[in-house]
């Protein structure tokens, strides 16, 4: 090579140099061209107006097929310096052109909770929707009814079952053979309603007729359980109001007993509800945002309760060692509740609410004493009790 070759190359090189702007040469240490990330050795400058022709002539390969891979500093628009607009998105996203979330972070959501997406607008309609928690109930006290004389007589009123917790679940299939009605299924079961007194110093039991003995302690106790079940039709009439109607089945078990201390003499009456009818109602929804959702529910049923009493004494000179009746008559059932519902994912939410609930025609067992009698066996099953629950409850709910 002539020595004017070289010096002509070198002029060359030398005038390359100096025309690198640091609008120049970026894109060549990206790491998408590279198999392995390299360090730039100068400071990363913000490109705020359109490339110069030479700069596009050299940054060609930069910007083409992927776009401007140039650095730049975070909040830095590449897209603004060549005339491109975010008025695509501003046609497409649902929320006033959020062209998405910030660097450094998608903005939160409810609760704090990134975005990723209005989940109750993006995830679609559900084929299945299964729930599974818990209920936490309080149980009215029961009606006044008087149980010994003595120095301190006791009532059934002064048993105070309070707050219990027990299973929950529904399953509901959503668009029944497409015609815009589902199929629901719920269930609820709580046990373990409880409480105990004692009457110092008497002398009578006071059924029909009383049982007489020596002045003594009585102890008394009582427990109960319920039962809830439920088989609905529900029709979407707007996307914030359902109605529903169905067959509902309530069931209520009670017990009472007697200790006579110091004698073995013992009374236990049980009292059963076994209800079943037809129901009808609403759900509602107040407020619906991306994650979030606040409803409600309103229930009543009419229902043919099946009722039944037993009563078993031992060690009871001149009563009857057990007998029983049975009847039936029209019962009620009313059932609200609240709701909240926290979309976590389309498949799976949490979900928390209010419920309250009263039953009117309920068999309970302490007015037993004085409808049947001990001696003959012979009266009724009295079925005139109101009951009111009320608590709350705690749920998984997985959409499929």
């Amino acid at each position: 090579m002539t020595r004017g070759h070289s010096v002509g190359l070198l002029l060359c090189a030398a005038w390359l140099v100096s025309d690198l702007t640091p609008s120049h040469g970026q894109a060549y240490f990206s790491d998408r061209y590279s198999a392995q990330p390299s360090v730039p050795q100068y400071d990363a400058q913000v490109f705020s107006g359109p490339a110069s022709v030479s700069s596009r002539m050299n940054d060609g390969a930069a910007r083409s097929p992927y776009g401007d891979y140039r650095l730049a500093p975070a909040g830095h628009s590449l897209t603004s310096g060549y005339g491109i607009t975010n008025s695509a998105c501003e046609q497409s996203c649902p929320d006033g052109g959020d062209p998405g979330p910030e660097p450094g972070g998608p903005p939160p959501g409810d609760f704090g909770l990134p975005r990723m997406g209005c989940l109750n607008a993006d995830c679609g309609p559900s084929r299945l929707t299964f729930r599974k928690g818990m209920v936490f109930l309080h149980r009215s006290r029961p009606d006044s009814q008087a149980f010994t004389d003595g120095a301190t007589p006791t009532n059934a009123h002064d048993f105070d079952p309070g707050f219990q917790s027990g299973p929950q679940g529904d399953l509901t299939w959503r668009n029944l053979n497409r015609s815009n009605v589902d199929l629901q299924g719920l269930f609820f079961h709580v046990s373990g309603f409880s409480g105990e007194t004692v009457t110092l110093a008497a002398s009578q039991l006071l059924t029909t007729p009383p049982i007489n003995f020596p002045v003594m302690d009585v102890t008394n106790f009582f427990n109960s359980s319920m039962s809830s079940g439920e088989l609905n039709l529900r029709r979407e009439w707007s996307p914030w109001f359902t109605v529903i109607g169905g067959v509902r089945y309530f069931d209520l078990q009670e017990q009472l007993f007697h200790k006579i201390c110091d004698t073995g003499m013992t009374e236990r009456i049980r009292a059963s509800n076994h209800a079943y009818g037809f129901q009808s109602g609403a759900e509602a929804v107040f407020f619906r945002s991306c994650r979030l959702e606040f409803g409600g529910w309103a229930k009543y049923a009419v229902l043919n309760n099946f009722v039944e009493q037993q009563t078993v004494t031992t060690l009871i000179p001149g009563v009857l060692p057990s007998f029983a009746d049975s009847g039936s008559q029209i019962a009620f059932l009313g059932d609200v509740g609240l709701s909240a519902t926290l979309r976590i994912t389309c498949w799976l939410s949490v979900r928390g609410g209010y419920q309250s609930m009263w039953f009117n025609g309920a068999a309970t067992a302490a007015p037993q004493m004085l409808t049947s009698n001990v001696v003959t066996g012979a009266g009724s099953v009295a079925a005139d009790s109101n009951l009111f629950f009320h608590g709350g409850f705690a749920n998984f709910e997985i959409n499929w």
